[in-house]
């Protein structure tokens, strides 16, 4: 067989190989966002089930009119509104992205590296970079490995504290 029918016979079988699985990895990350849009705009309204008229995305204007007028009539200001309705259904997207940002910031290093090597002096310093320096600059390896598994096990309780929040509400 020649050498350039090989190539592409081999470029083929990496493609068969690889095709199955990337399909069933876009299927199983993109259905809930597809299938969320589909029910979001083919359901009913939620005020009146028995109506079959079309809602689309007035749902989720529904959704949050309806407790806004409630407390408007019980008299609540503004702010109370927003403390007690608007917060409490943002706190779970809220809290996730706390919980990504703060992560983000544990692992940032390669600004740190590339602009000003963490300094003057350590000021612009992350937990990552001062984990870096002391392991592999001062070659204090004992000291960054046990940073390192101390932040390792804040960024696990903080996840798995987040976790539970997020079940419990």
């Amino acid at each position: 067989m020649p050498k350039a029918s090989r190539e592409t016979y081999s470029h083929k079988a990496y493609y068969l190989l690889v095709l199955p699985a990337v399909l069933i990895l876009l299927l199983v990350n993109r259905f809930p966002l597809i299938y969320s849009c589909y029910i979001s705009v083919t359901n009913y309204s939620l005020s009146d089930p028995d109506t079959s008229s079309f809602m689309g995305f007035n749902n989720f204007v529904q959704a949050f009119k309806d407790p806004h007028e409630a407390a408007e009539l019980d008299g609540a200001s503004g702010f109370q509104k927003f403390l007690h309705i608007t917060f409490p259904a943002m706190r779970n997207t809220m809290l996730i992205c706390i919980l990504i940002r703060g992560m983000h910031a544990f692992r940032e290093y390669d600004k740190v590296y590339t602009m000003p090597y963490g300094g003057p002096g350590s000021s612009t310093e992350s937990a990552s970079f001062y984990i870096y320096r002391q392991g592999f600059v001062f070659f204090n390896t004992g000291f960054s490995t046990a940073l390192s598994l101390i932040m390792l096990v804040l960024t696990i309780i903080v996840v798995q504290t987040s976790v539970v929040k997020l079940r419990s509400v």
